[in-house]
């Protein structure tokens, strides 16, 4: 078993906010890190002096010794007996909380004024929080949103030295951290075990959480998502598309289903956003798997998707970073691949695996040239003899991105 790992993007995210009454809730996909970093946080706090351990609980509901726990009074009672200070400010600490029968009635009383506690949780579906929680406390929690391993992570898990060499390991098999309990990664060793969660997820997030009884659609919809990562998508093309397959579906049911994979953090949504009219567009969005790993242990590692891939990778880049990302579209139907927005300003990308053929390369700087504003603009690819500048437009490539610090993008 690896050791934790320090993942300071999260703990720098997290560490303004300790103190404060708010609730701190990390959120994201199953296996991919969230009990960890917990762990990892508590473990910061008690080696900088800040906690002793004696002022934190820590309760993971998916540990073998609390599966006794079923009910928000169960979790009181064990956070109780726990509690070695309960005159002093605790912090506590509650893993997959969503196991607990109405938890967000114990929750809410832990987080009340006149209590002791001040809490952190995790869980794997984002519907779970921004729906239940915040019905109770009425937005008295902060998320905080975890994805699987950046690149640099997985160069630190994996001991591999080189971005040559942990890439093309890195687009294989993904980014959670579990595979790298292996003593290799290999396709017999690592898509087993992926397809072991790949089917958690399916069963406990999407299945059984909004009550699905037709197992084989909700299949059919995740493969067609993967099968179209960084295609236009919506219910009505997913609706036809079953349709040419003898399979028939409403337009509504197939909505519903779009969402649950999404609340899941199975894959992640995007809008598409006019460049010029500075509004987001109703019709048609584009998604992502979260993990690549998990995409490639279902349909198959295709190398001849390397397009699509290297956008998810960046897509993802991106929102380790905060950026607040859409698709863009220009007047004349053109799109920018990714327009990337937060406090620093806005950032344009284009993703290609390879930009060496001049009419590939004037269409990829086309759209970057014609948004009409001077911010940042980027072009990526997997070619190492571009020069680094088109008139202003920066050539980078892929895996160079994908090392730098995603809060700090636009002085790369």
């Amino acid at each position: 078993m690896k050791d934790l790992i320090f993942r300071p993007i999260y703990i720098d995210r997290m560490m303004p906010f300790l103190g404060s009454r708010v609730i701190k809730v990390v959120t994201g996909m199953r296996r991919c890190g969230k009990s960890s970093f917990l762990r990892m946080f508590m473990r910061h706090l008690v080696e900088q002096g800040i906690k002793t351990s004696d002022e934190i609980v820590h309760v993971d509901l998916e540990a073998i010794e609390n599966t006794d726990i079923r009910t928000a009074a169960d979790l009181a009672a064990r956070v109780k007996a726990l509690t070695k200070h309960p005159d002093r400010p605790t912090l506590l600490f509650l893993d997959e909380v969503q196991y607990a029968e109405e938890w967000e009635r114990a929750v809410a009383a832990f987080a009340g004024g006149s209590s002791n506690y001040e809490v952190f949780l995790s869980g794997s579906s984002a519907k779970l929080f921004s729906g239940e929680l915040s019905t109770r406390l009425s937005g008295r929690f902060v998320e905080f949103p975890m994805l699987p391993l950046s690149l640099g992570e997985f160069m630190r898990f994996s001991g591999i030295a080189t971005p040559a060499d942990a890439f093309p390991a890195y687009l294989r098999y993904g980014s959670l951290p579990g595979i790298h309990d292996f003593r290799e990664l290999s396709d017999e060793t690592v898509f087993p075990y992926l397809r072991s969660v790949y089917d958690t997820i399916l069963v406990k997030d999407i299945l059984e959480r909004n009550k699905i009884r037709n197992v084989r659609l909700a299949q059919d919809v995740i493969r067609y998502l993967f099968d179209n990562i960084g295609n236009l998508t919506s219910a009505s093309r997913l609706a036809d598309f079953l349709k040419s397959q003898r399979r028939n579906a409403s337009v509504t049911t197939l909505l519903g289903y779009l969402g649950q994979i999404t609340d899941a953090n199975l894959v992640v949504k995007l809008l598409r956003w006019d460049v010029r009219g500075k509004r987001h567009l109703e019709v048609a969005e584009k998604y992502y798997a979260t993990d690549l790993g998990l995409r490639h242990a279902l349909l198959g590692y295709r190398p001849a998707d390397i397009a699509g891939l290297l956008e998810n990778l960046v897509c993802l880049h991106l929102l380790r970073g905060g950026w607040r990302i859409s698709v863009g579209r220009l007047p004349d139907g053109r799109e920018i691949d990714f327009v990337a927005e937060s406090p620093r300003g806005r950032l344009y990308l284009q993703v290609a695996a390879t930009a060496l053929d001049p009419s590939t390369l004037a269409r990829e700087l086309a759209p970057l040239r014609a948004t009409g504003d001077d911010f940042p603009k980027l072009l990526l690819t997997l070619d190492t003899v571009q020069p680094d500048d088109f008139d202003g437009i920066r050539h980078l490539r892929v895996p160079d991105f994908l090392l730098a610090d995603p809060t700090r993008l636009p002085n790369l």
